[in-house]
């Protein structure tokens, strides 16, 4: 579940005004390996960029949510709607989906000392947790 988001690394090519409304203390004018030292240094867990990010989010070992244009290895991404309500909720299930499928160290469940153990009463019910197979069916 994402609770909360940070920018930890934001790189333009081009300087321009309105980068000072980016919620980030900086964003550095450079290329993909700035966004890519950057992005290494400070642990990032995603990266939002183009198809040309696809590379850096494989060395990073991190999921990458193309935006902006070139999209040349996703049919339609460049029609995507990012404004609006409709545009932000699939924004979000994109994160959350990109998110989920990554190793991120949670806590796994608690299981009590307690819990009830399953039994077996044929050999084969043993290794399908109480689903019936045709050799248990007769």
């Amino acid at each position: 579940m994402i609770s909360s988001a940070c920018l930890v690394a934001a790189v333009s090519p081009v300087p321009a005004a309105v980068l000072k409304q980016i919620p980030a203390q900086t964003v550095k004018i450079g290329d993909l390996e700035e966004l890519e030292k950057n992005a290494a240094a400070k642990q990032a867990e995603l990266i939002i960029g183009n198809s040309h990010a696809a590379e850096s989010a494989r060395r990073l070992g991190v999921p990458l949510l193309r935006a902006g244009f070139p999209q040349y290895d996703l049919l339609g991404g460049y029609q995507r709607t990012w404004i609006g309500y409709r545009g932000m909720r699939q924004a979000l299930f994109d994160l959350a989906n990109l998110l989920e499928g990554q190793d991120r160290h949670e806590i796994k469940p608690y299981r009590s000392i307690y819990k009830q153990k399953f039994t077996a009463k044929y050999p084969d019910e043993a290794d399908n947790h109480g689903i019936a197979t045709s050799s248990a069916l007769g």
